[in-house]
């Protein structure tokens, strides 16, 4: 037990913040600690006090006393840049396996006052990012946490401080959500070729009409979030500057294969016998992955061992369902 004191203080307290879906911030659940520079503004203070002392300075205690005056109001107005923040999440963020995935965090302004100077990080991160959230109002924050592995992670702890007005203090909470994070298989790159029983020549199938970038960049249903090593004639720029206005991710057009350029006018529905030729339980999802995106709009549907089967439909939640339960397998 007391190899590793630091690792179990650190189990200690985060066995008192216990994980929640949101985070309202009030002054009981608000830390306050100096900062290096508030050390040595009171290192500084204790010198201009003694020297005050020593030399009998009207001037010296005045100094003296405005500084500390300065400093216990910059206490109180250090913690008020929290307090009153009410921290949530609207659903769980989900991204590919490989690349990162967008966390998007909302600050509700519960006290009617400007809150400047906050920053929010995962605990794994040592990148920071700063807002300012004006009295009263919503505001978004999107932070990327990689995603190295597939399946149902628990998010890292996230940390809330401000040093406002005069960095001499920190301010800080932390909030451990009770929200998971979903990591979906990568798309098998190239696309591999429809399973043996949908083929080009089935008569369930129809000519798809030629590519046309400008009617797909305003289709939202061909959009998903950009994977690294995208090719930039894959982006949709029209979209991808919309989705950033917002504070969302760029975005890129998903075609199908060009030697596969046909649509479906039946449901097709995909079974983890399909890939019976692959060994690999990871590239056997990889392949589904990849199949599901390029089916996308169209009717498809979803068979997997020991899940319930996810029948044909369109559509964006359906599709998140599906890549969903591609995720929670073991």
């Amino acid at each position: 037990m007391w190899r590793h004191p630091w690792k179990n203080l650190e189990h200690w307290w985060l066995s008192r913040h216990a994980t929640q879906l949101t985070l309202q911030l009030r002054q009981r659940n608000v830390y306050t600690l100096p900062t290096p520079a508030g050390l040595m503004f009171t290192a500084l203070l204790l010198v201009l006090l003694v020297a005050s002392v020593n030399y009998q300075l009207s001037l010296g205690y005045g100094l003296t006393f405005l500084l500390m005056g300065s400093g216990l109001v910059s206490m109180l107005m250090t913690e008020r840049q929290l307090a009153g923040l009410h921290l949530s999440m609207q659903q769980a963020p989900a991204g590919y396996c490989g690349g990162s995935v967008a966390v998007l965090i909302e600050l509700h302004e519960t006290a009617g006052r400007m809150h400047r100077s906050v920053g929010l990080r995962f605990e794994t991160h040592a990148q920071e990012t700063w807002v300012d959230v004006f009295p009263n109002t919503t505001l978004s924050v999107a932070l990327q946490v990689p995603a190295p592995r597939r399946g149902i992670h628990i998010l890292p702890t996230l940390r809330i401080e401000s040093r406002y007005p005069y960095g001499l203090l920190r301010a800080w909470s932390i909030w451990r959500p009770a929200t998971p994070i979903i990591v979906w298989p990568h798309p098998e790159q190239p696309t591999p070729p429809w399973p043996m029983r949908i083929t080009p020549s089935s008569p369930q199938t129809l000519p798809r009409p030629a590519d046309d970038t400008r009617e797909r960049d305003m289709d939202t249903d061909d959009l998903r979030p950009y994977r690294h090593g995208d090719a930039p004639r894959k982006l949709a720029w029209k979209a991808t500057a919309r989705s950033l206005a917002q504070g969302g991710l760029p975005l890129s057009r998903e075609a199908p294969p060009p030697s596969q350029s046909y649509h479906h006018t039946q449901p097709m529905l995909f079974d983890w016998a399909d890939t019976a030729d692959l060994h690999d339980p990871e590239a056997r999802l990889q392949r589904l992955c990849a199949w599901i995106e390029h089916a996308h709009p169209s009717a498809y549907g979803l068979t997997l061992p020991g899940q319930p089967t996810l029948n044909p439909a369109e559509g964006a939640e359906h599709h998140r369902r599906c890549l969903d339960a591609l995720a929670r397998m073991p």
